[in-house]
């Protein structure tokens, strides 16, 4: 249900899209991710690319579905 949470702010992003996919590099700030395919990101800081659901830890055990994410690595020119 995208319109009703019950604890938002213990969400990656409380103001972000409820189930979304969020990713976050490193200790970077947490940021959504589209669904348009071309998109292109490039990251402020080094680290692991971590995802996860926009959902609140205690509700991620009642959640079914599934993501594709592509990852391309583009070297600086």
């Amino acid at each position: 249900n995208n319109s009703l949470a019950e604890n938002p702010e213990t969400f990656p992003m409380p103001d972000g899209v409820i189930n979304s996919l969020v990713g976050r590099i490193g200790d970077g700030d947490p940021f959504e991710i589209g669904a348009v395919t071309d998109d292109i990101f490039t990251a402020d800081n080094d680290g692991t690319l971590q995802l996860t659901i926009n959902d609140g830890p205690a509700d991620l055990a009642d959640n079914t579905g599934s993501f594709i994410v592509i990852v391309n690595r583009v070297e600086d020119e």
